[in-house]
């Protein structure tokens, strides 16, 4: 589930994480830190093409069930399109074209073969005080990340990546106890919070440049919308436009971490209905929440630890 989606100047982040990759923090066997660019309302991470050289740039997506690339990425990778496919993001479906990347370096880890979407350059632009800027080259989803276990840490603008199997403990990291999860659709990381005191399903989606509750929980937690704030939503992979406020949210419990007076959007979105909660109170935790909150995500446990009380 995602919604589309910020960026500083690139070729200042580009020459920087270049930097940073080329001594990779290694500080652990099995542990790999990456430069994470929180510039703007995605959360953007390097990984490598067919040559290590080769630097291309995707939306940290837990969200995404598949990854995927823009179509000027496929373009200039010159990748062969294998197929087509069905598939459901926050905004409605679409039929997509699949291609099949030959390499594609994450961490200290290769993956071959690996198939993968292809969405419009649009879908995958920034909006930017300038206007707009160049397409991201693609989408890591949770058919990559699935193997590892992640610290993201937005606030000090890193990604640290452990390899199955190692026992990850996160370092430096001030985080709270485990918090089982479920994956919902096969992929979707899922569990509940309290909204205003009322019990919601909450899916963490690193690919989200919003925190967005759906009209059940806004009507049971009592949040009113601010006046004049009802604007379409621009479609992303699929082609409904949906209607959205923002209101503000007075108490979000987190694991055991309360965020308060959260800005936050309220929108019934085509995704809450793909997942069984057009009429349940759900919360869609995106970007606004991370930049805030590291997350520890455990796919080998089924475990997640959010940031402490008082982050």
């Amino acid at each position: 589930m995602r919604l589309f989606w910020p960026t500083g100047d690139r070729r200042l982040i580009l020459a920087s994480s270049l930097l940073l990759m080329a001594g990779l923090a290694q500080t652990l066997p099995g542990q790999t830190t990456l430069p994470l660019d929180v510039a703007g309302q995605w959360l953007v991470v390097p990984v490598s093409g067919a040559a290590p050289q080769d630097t291309l740039w995707f939306i940290l997506d837990t969200g995404a069930g598949r990854s995927a690339v823009s179509e000027r990425a496929a373009g200039r990778l010159r990748l062969r399109r294998v197929r087509t496919q069905e598939i459901h993001g926050a905004s409605g479906g679409a039929v997509v074209p699949i291609v099949s990347l030959p390499t594609l370096g994450f961490a200290d880890s290769t993956f071959r073969g690996l198939d993968m979407l292809v969405l419009d350059d649009e879908i995958l632009t920034p909006e930017t005080g300038a206007g707009s800027g160049e397409p991201y080259d693609g989408v890591l989803g949770a058919d990559v990340l699935g193997s590892f276990d992640l610290l993201i840490s937005a606030p000090a603008g890193e990604l640290v990546v452990y390899a199955p199997g190692t026992g990850a403990e996160p370092v430096n990291a001030d985080l709270a106890p485990e918090l089982p999860f479920v994956e919902a659709r096969g992929h979707l990381i899922s569990h509940k919070v309290p909204v205003n005191g009322i019990e919601a399903t909450a899916f963490l989606d690193s690919g989200s440049r919003r925190l967005v509750l759906n009209g059940t929980v806004e009507h049971m937690a009592g949040i009113v919308a601010d006046s004049g704030s009802q604007q379409t939503l621009s479609p992303g992979v699929g082609s409904r436009p949906t209607s959205i406020q923002t209101g503000t949210l007075r108490r979000l419990t987190v694991g055991r971490t309360d965020f308060e007076d959260l800005p936050v959007d309220l929108a019934n979105l085509p995704g809450f209905s793909t997942l069984g909660q057009s009429d349940r109170p759900a919360v869609l935790l995106g970007v606004p929440l991370l930049r805030r909150c590291p997350v520890f995500i455990s796919y080998e446990t089924r475990t997640l630890r959010y940031c402490r009380v008082g982050q």
